[in-house]
């Protein structure tokens, strides 16, 4: 507790200096560890398994004729919304 004392009754400029030391001491441990984790990580990135792995779905003619639908439903649903407005409007 008498560091803390100590410290307390420096003047503000080497209160400061003492905070910026330890914020740049603490901010290079973070900076190894991460630097460490990140080495880690990309020693075991493979490149061209990349795209496997992100499963891009298929479009083959179920999905078009889905696509399709689905077109169809929207225009049903624009069709209720608008009876719905002039329905309001009357």
């Amino acid at each position: 507790m008498n560091f803390l004392g100590k410290i307390q009754n420096l003047p503000e400029k080497k209160k400061k200096i003492i905070l910026w030391i330890i914020t740049v001491f603490f901010g290079l441990i973070l900076l190894f560890v991460w630097t460490g984790i990140v080495g880690k990580v990309f020693s075991n990135f493979k490149g061209e398994k990349v795209i496997e792995d992100i499963n891009f779905p298929e479009f083959n003619e179920e999905n078009k004729n889905d696509i399709g639908n689905l077109e169809s439903k929207i225009e049903e649903l624009k069709q209720l919304e608008n009876n719905q407005l002039e329905e309001k409007n009357d």
